[in-house]
């Protein structure tokens, strides 16, 4: 064996090492965290719409990921969005329908509105605990005031960011309200509630794992950027054929069946131990579900704002935009609203 190999072999079992500590801290995220926010109890922080009885056939719960101190992102997004979607203010609205609609194109659109009726859809805000007193004290205020925002007993750095949606996970798949789906977004996304809908309900209830793939370029070695905080990865290239990960959804937004995001919690807590992307969270759930056999479902109607800005307005299928300036997102909400295309207007909008 030449000093070549011995190094290779060498380098290795320094590569393993070092996961085997990164899966220990995946290990202690889900272990050492109470299920309950920090100060709180669940219902303080999602008043009635927790531990609601089940009268649909299919429910979907929404996580925004949030940081403590993104109060302004919050209120644009409620009003966007995000109220509708508890509310359930979704839907057509009937005298818009029947004006100027012949018969045919009103019993179409009859029979969206009670496929839309079938689903229960419920959305939260999830953040990190803030570290500075004064943010706890205001968002503490918004927790009372909206009901919407619940706080996770993780420190919000972004070296968490992936504890904190696996946080989320467990505590989705342990309420008494059994979500058939799960839905991890950002909180600069923008969704059609209603193609969300329709589109969720002609899913699989099993073994589903759906998002925006991020391109082959994007899940190696140039993903990980030489920067500190995505230091797990040239460790995790040396365990991986070409030093790629296994395709995975954008972190924007991605949705998953409820078997899933148990599977998720299984793996990352009994096999933590084998090589896993560290704290790149959308890698790190591609990584655990294809171990599996668990592949993604590489969804078109979920759109990257910065990667696929110029097609945007050429296409009617997007159901989610992520990763847009809030300039956007807001003419975006204008768009959808008019029944425009969603870009509509927006070719000269900035990409952040």
């Amino acid at each position: 064996m030449g000093t070549r190999d011995a190094f290779r072999i060498l380098a290795s079992g320094i590569a393993v090492l070092c996961i085997a500590g990164v899966g220990s801290i995946v290990r202690l995220w889900l272990q050492s965290y109470d299920m309950k926010p920090e100060g709180t109890n669940c219902s303080y922080c999602l008043g009635r719409q927790v531990g609601v009885q089940r009268t649909y056939p299919h429910s979907l719960l929404v996580v925004v990921k949030t940081g403590p101190h993104y109060f302004a992102r919050r209120i644009v997004t409620r009003r966007l969005w995000f109220q509708r979607c508890n509310s359930r203010q979704f839907g057509f609205n009937p005298s818009a329908r029947s004006a100027g609609a012949d018969s045919q194109e009103a019993a179409e659109l009859q029979g969206v509105e009670n496929m839309l009726s079938r689903i229960r859809v419920q959305c939260i805000f999830l953040t990190g605990h803030p570290e500075d007193t004064s943010v706890m004290a205001k968002l503490q205020a918004e927790v009372k005031q909206h009901q919407d925002v619940f706080v996770a007993p993780i420190p919000d750095r972004y070296s968490q960011m992936t504890s904190k949606s696996l946080w989320s996970i467990q505590w989705a798949v342990t309420q008494e309200e059994l979500y058939d789906y799960i839905m991890l977004v950002d909180d600069d996304t923008y969704i059609v509630l209603e193609k969300l809908v329709l589109w969720i309900l002609l899913q699989p209830r099993v073994r589903f794992y759906a998002g925006h793939e991020q391109p082959l370029a994007n899940r190696g070695l140039i993903y990980c950027r030489d920067q500190p905080k995505y230091q797990n990865c040239v460790a995790n290239s040396l365990l991986f054929p070409g030093g790629v990960y296994p395709p995975f959804a954008s972190g924007f937004a991605y949705v998953m069946s409820r078997d899933v995001a148990s599977t998720i919690i299984f793996e990352a807590l009994a096999k933590s131990g084998l090589a896993l992307p560290g704290n790149i969270e959308d890698a790190m759930m591609g990584t655990l579900l294809n171990r599996t056999g668990i592949s993604l479902t590489n969804e078109i109607g979920f759109y990257h704002w910065l990667e696929e800005k110029a097609k945007c307005n050429s296409t009617i299928s997007i159901m989610v935009v992520g990763n847009a300036p809030i300039s956007s997102l807001t003419k975006m909400a204008t768009n959808d609203r008019l029944g425009r295309p969603l870009c509509h207007g927006l070719e000269h909008e900035p990409m952040f």
